[in-house]
């Protein structure tokens, strides 16, 4: 997690940092004026429409809900959805991408077409075993995912040094940009780093590496071609077309799937999973009646798909405050006003295996089968309802 998410944010702020303390020297009160100058309107911009926003909120009395959904609840999920970065020694599959990229002394030299055209057919074999194998695939994807630190390292230590020979001009300042803005949008990976999560930053720290090697402009063409080819390659062929369940990890071909046929479906899902929203959903809306459900924890798919309110207001049962969110609370806060807030409630739903929130108390399980009666399980779920 430090190495990931702490490092890079700090390496750049204690480059900031020096720079203030390195000449020419400004005055105080000039340093201040221009960062007025210049924060101001940012400041402005972000402050009017977030007060107006809020504004609405207050005026329907709905501010602390704002407050705790904003600010309160996520960081429930530090403990209950969460999933850590790659290991740090993962950073050395970067080492092969560190040796084709570096600056050379005679980059212009034709002897590197015939390098790069070496390369490229090394890069296809690669390419070729990262489709077939999972260590190869996980390699390539590991030579990006650990290089935004040792990039936001780069672009601190520009920052502290910016007349450091080697760059063309204009250089550096295109890359400490972009090596910024990497570093902190990487954060979109905490706490549940999943790599799905690293395509969102993955375009950020390929135009960094871009800049990178533009601003120094010593790697020779044929070798930054080729490494970008097969990156661009590996993301189109292997990376986009698979299946999300072995991404970062494996190529995995997109499993079989069907349309599932409910009033409110029309996806194409798994089989599997149509076959078991197909049963549930329909037995569960003639279960109901006119009544209410309830469905947990972390099933808000059934509330949606059998055209029910949700009764918590709350997709994941664990970012639950414990108090009246609708009219129902979260079960795992407070069991006894959980129960008395089921009136009107004909039917539910329990969720075996969810996701994120841990599952039922055995205790709380037991109560809602004696109000419950009459029930059936439909593989993880068990629906139930009153005679």
């Amino acid at each position: 997690m430090i190495y990931h998410f702490v490092l890079p944010g700090t390496l750049l702020a204690l480059a900031l940092a020096a720079r203030e303390w390195m000449p020419p020297y400004q005055r105080g009160s000039i340093r201040i004026r221009s960062l007025v100058a210049a924060g101001a309107p940012f400041a402005a911009g972000v402050a009017i429409p977030v007060l107006l926003f809020a504004a609405g909120f207050a005026l329907a009395d709905a501010l602390p809900a704002v407050i705790n959904g904003v600010f309160v609840a996520p960081f429930r999920r530090l403990a209950f959805a969460n999933m850590r970065p790659p290991a740090s020694f993962w950073v050395l599959a970067a080492v092969p991408l560190v040796i084709l990229l570096r600056p050379r002394p005679d980059p212009s030299h034709r002897r590197w077409k015939l390098a790069g055209a070496v390369v490229a057919l090394l890069l296809i074999a690669v390419l070729w075993l990262a489709g077939a194998e999972s260590f190869p695939h996980r390699f390539v994807w590991q030579s990006l995912r650990g290089l935004i630190p040792p990039v936001a390292a780069m672009a601190a230590a520009v920052m502290v040094w910016p007349r450091a020979r080697g760059w063309l001009s204009g250089g550096t300042t295109r890359f400490v940009l972009l090596a910024t803005v990497t570093a902190f949008a990487s954060l979109i990976q905490f706490p549940f780093s999943a790599p799905i999560y690293f395509l969102y930053v993955a375009p950020l720290l390929l135009l960094s590496l871009i800049a990178l090697v533009q601003g120094i402009g010593r790697t020779p063409p044929p070798l930054s071609a080729a490494t970008l080819g097969f990156y661009g390659a590996f993301a189109v062929l292997l990376v986009n077309p698979g299946a999300m369940v072995g991404m970062g990890f494996r190529a995995e071909s997109n499993h079989p799937n069907v349309r599932l046929e409910l009033p409110r479906g029309g996806l194409r899902i798994k089989p599997d999973d149509a076959a078991l929203y197909g049963v549930l959903i329909p037995e569960l809306i003639s279960r109901a009646g006119n009544g209410g459900i309830w469905a947990g924890p972390d099933a808000p798919e059934v509330y949606f798909l059998g055209g029910f309110k949700n009764r918590t207001r709350a997709l994941f049962d664990f970012l639950g405050n414990g108090a009246a969110e609708g009219s129902t609370v979260s079960p795992n806060s407070n069991v006894a006003l959980f129960l008395r807030s089921l009136e009107g409630v004909t039917a539910i739903v329990i969720n075996g295996n969810p996701n994120f929130s841990p599952p039922l108390p055995a205790e709380l399980i037991d109560s809602l089968r004696a109000r419950f009666p009459e029930g059936r399980s439909v593989e993880r779920f068990e629906l139930r309802w009153r005679r």
